[in-house]
């Protein structure tokens, strides 16, 4: 099956996941759709015919993968890329910073 048939948090997961997906294995662009449902999803490469779950496919989507390991403010999830949660589909505000606003709420749940 075709991975733009997955059935993405948002429109902007699918367009950046379908976009730049590539093996992790030989970092070819077919890349297929297996099995699963989102995020649980089993994909497999028809070029060095290697089999890899979301996550391994993810993780080779940025070169820099310190990008990767951004916690979601809405999910907590830690895949966001490019502003775009990839677990929930949440798009955080550019310029907003979201850790001070975690800390803060840390703090106000400490002194309670």
């Amino acid at each position: 099956m075709n991975i733009s048939e997955i059935d993405f948090p948002s429109s902007e997961v699918k367009e950046i996941f379908v976009k730049n997906a590539s093996c992790c294995h030989c970092q070819s662009k077919n890349i297929g759709w297996k099995s699963g449902e989102y995020p649980n999803i089993s994909l497999y490469c028809s070029g060095c015919e290697q089999e890899m779950d979301f996550y391994d496919a993810i993780a080779c989507l940025l070169p820099d993968k310190e990008d990767l390991y951004f916690e979601c403010p809405e999910c907590e999830g830690d895949n966001v890329i490019e502003g775009i949660c990839f677990s929930c589909g949440f798009e955080l505000e550019e310029g907003r910073d979201y850790d001070r606003e975690k800390y803060v709420c840390w703090l106000m749940e400490k002194n309670d």
